[in-house]
């Protein structure tokens, strides 16, 4: 196999790739580009070769969105995402509590005054409905009580009379 360098960097050597009947279409597809798209694409052989990467990070910082900037875009997305996420934080408290504490769905739900299915089922993430006195109680046997403050950046303030 032929191969032959299109261009050497500090990072990477780029080179024309010839099969073993010693063609290369990248480079015969080249040799057919007018002169300044030849140039363009020495220019990203040249970015490739010396830096490593072709793109300009200020600029795809500013364009390039993550999936969950795109998910969360959506409104209907970012409620689900919200409800779910709150779920998932009930779900994660209960498991890490238990194994720290080695309680059992039995001996929770036993401890709480409520029913193993209610245990396992937030466990689980299958309960999102719980009234607060059910909650309060399961928070209570895994050292944890319910405090009700002010979102963030609301502002509000309770006067207490």
């Amino acid at each position: 196999m032929l191969q032959r360098v299109a261009y050497e960097g500090s990072e990477f050597t780029i080179e024309w790739y010839f099969d073993a009947k010693g063609q290369s279409p990248a480079l015969e597809y080249f040799n057919t580009q007018v002169k300044e798209k030849q140039r363009k694409l020495l220019n990203l052989f040249r970015l490739m070769g010396d830096q490593g990467k072709i793109f300009n990070e200020k600029i795809m910082k500013k364009k390039a969105k993550s999936t969950y900037e795109e998910f969360i875009e959506n409104t209907k997305q970012k409620v689900l995402l919200d409800k779910e996420y709150r779920k998932l934080l009930i779900a994660e408290l209960l498991l890490a509590a238990m194994q720290e504490d080695h309680l059992s769905v039995r001996k929770l739900a036993t401890a709480a005054g409520v029913s193993p299915t209610v245990i396992q089922d937030l466990k689980t993430g299958r309960k999102s409905n719980i009234n607060i006195d059910t909650l309060s109680r399961i928070l209570d046997v895994i050292g944890y009580q319910i405090i009700l403050a002010p979102k963030r950046g609301s502002g509000r303030r309770l006067k207490m009379a």
